[in-house]
């Protein structure tokens, strides 16, 4: 469960932190506020990309907020019932740094954000397909399910 994120100088956020509750969390707020990337930068943290950096709408320097040099990203997640601390930091023009440490601070993977990556899917078992799927969904991409009829929808929704 992700229970906390920070965003510094990411996108439209200079600095912002949430902390999340148990169960189903909703982002409510104007168009244009920054509500998807608020999920982008999740998507980031967890797996170093997304939906439109994948498709190459946005490049990763973009994601830097306009003036700023760097950009981080810090997700707080527990798993098992233990406490992780991700981080991925994005300096202009410069390879990308990612690390994951325990509630005591330790190192587990870092600062290649391929470790990150692998300890993120060996370790917690965390499936990049599974969330996007399920957590993350592109902009008005939502609507497949009500776009499709009730048995596909049914076969769609079993299959996550």
């Amino acid at each position: 469960m992700i229970s906390k994120i920070e965003l510094i100088n990411w996108k439209k956020h200079s600095t912002l932190k949430l902390e999340f509750n148990k169960g189903s969390n909703i982002l409510i707020g104007n168009m244009g506020v920054g509500k998807t990337s608020i999920l982008q930068a999740m998507t980031y943290c967890l797996f170093g990309t997304f939906s439109e950096l994948k498709k190459r709408d946005i490049k990763v320097n973009d994601l830097i907020k306009r003036g700023e040099t760097i950009s981080e990203v810090k997700l707080t997640l527990k798993s098992n019932n233990k406490l992780f601390l991700i981080s991925r930091k994005i300096e202009y023009d410069k390879p990308s740094e990612a690390t994951i440490r325990n509630s005591k601070g330790d190192l587990l993977a870092g600062p290649s954000p391929t470790a990150v990556n692998d300890y993120i899917i060996d370790k917690l078992k965390i499936n990049e397909d599974i969330f996007l799927r399920t957590i993350y969904s592109v902009q008005n991409e939502a609507d497949i399910l009500l776009r499709i009829g009730p048995a596909e929808r049914k076969k769609q929704i079993d299959e996550l």
